[in-house]
């Protein structure tokens, strides 16, 4: 017996199932068992936690204060070093040593290679390695 226009074809072993499996109506199965609705109400849930994540981010970070620290390095510039400026100098250190390979032959030919590699790869590797954490004021300083 072939499927009607108005109802839900189920193979023949789920219509004998013992717990009596109802057959339903097209529209009314699908919205009852669609997982569409499911995964838009996730993603806007999604959605709406990373927009307050963001602004709570922006309002705690907006406050901070701009003014240079004191002498001392406060677990705050520590953080901040060993989250954002290490990683970012580690990059510059890749990046500076990719240009310095590709700017080599000009470096030779007016022969200024130490001062090319002092640029380019030398200072900030000293930035990523062996500048103690926290010390902001070291990456100012040439």
């Amino acid at each position: 017996m072939g499927p009607n226009e108005g109802d839900l074809w189920l193979p023949t072993g789920l219509a004998s199932l013992p717990f009596g499996l109802p057959r339903c109506r097209r529209q009314a199965f699908s919205k009852m068992c669609s997982t569409k609705r499911a995964l838009s109400l996730k993603v806007g849930v999604m959605r709406a936690k990373l927009v307050a994540v963001i602004c709570v981010a922006a309002i705690t970070l907006g406050g901070a204060a701009s003014c240079p620290a004191a002498d001392d390095h406060g677990p705050l510039a520590v953080v901040a070093d060993a989250a954002v400026v290490r990683p970012a100098c580690l990059v510059a250190t890749a990046i500076g040593s990719a240009v310095f390979v590709v700017a080599l032959p000009w470096a030779a030919a007016s022969r200024s290679i130490k001062e090319t590699a002092q640029t380019l790869v030398i200072k900030p590797a000293q930035a990523t390695f062996t500048r103690p954490l926290g010390d902001m004021d070291a990456l100012l300083e040439e």
